[in-house]
């Protein structure tokens, strides 16, 4: 009878102790678990995205130009651009009205209240005009600037810009003002086109050569 409780009791014992130790193994590998440090996710910086717009262009802000590499033009895009008006006239329009041909077809910008003067003969005042301005024109080191097409402007048109002026925000020196193309209206010698940056569903208009209105300069990359 002692025999077998003994027996019993080192039975009991054992499961004791070994049940012990596997609550003691569990409770090391939970604290285990609970110590290591869960991994942050990988940070990833928000991408910068150009606007469509700009695709293809670059500006130079040292020298105040824009250049576009798929029409292989370069632009002004100094103070000037935002600030000079001038008309359209060239000179052939000299030789136009010194040959007394009608108002209508030879717009001045001399700026002198007696046009009569042309039609007798005289030279007329020098004109500030937008040819003038191009073919005067210095910047970045280039002289060879001309007065853009009515297609070289609308090809920096920007129409889903939110607010005017709607020009591709890749040009710094911008207003909302209407700008001279060189493309004339050919049954009409008194108008030529201009892009109009202050409204998107206005973008090209005729003018009359006579109105003083903005100049953006462009030059041929060769």
């Amino acid at each position: 009878m002692l025999k077998n409780i003994i027996l019993v009791g080192i039975i009991l014992t054992f499961f004791v102790s070994c049940g012990g130790g596997d609550s003691k193994k569990n409770t090391d590998d939970l604290d285990l678990i609970q110590m290591t440090p869960t991994p942050s996710p990988t940070q990833t910086a928000t991408p910068t995205l150009t606007p469509i717009s700009q695709i293809g262009f670059t500006r130079d802000n040292q020298n105040k130009i824009v250049i576009d590499h798929a029409q292989q033009i370069m632009w002004q895009d100094d103070i000037q651009a935002r600030k000079t008006k001038a008309c359209w006239l060239t000179d052939p329009d000299f030789l136009d009205c010194q040959a007394g041909l009608p108002q209508q077809y030879r717009p001045s910008c001399d700026n002198h209240s007696n046009r009569e003067n042309c039609n007798a003969g005289f030279t007329p005042l020098p004109r500030h005009t937008a040819y003038e301005e191009c073919n005067n024109l210095t910047l970045g080191g280039y002289n060879d600037w001309h007065v853009p097409t009515l297609e070289d402007l609308k090809s920096i048109v920007d129409t889903s810009r939110e607010k005017a002026p709607f020009i591709n925000p890749i040009f710094k020196n911008t207003t909302s003002l209407q700008y001279w193309s060189s493309t004339v209206i050919t049954r009409t010698p008194s108008l030529a086109w201009v892009i109009f940056f202050g409204d998107r569903t206005s973008s090209h208009v005729k003018f009359d050569k006579n109105t003083e209105i903005g100049i953006r300069c462009v030059r041929d990359i060769k």
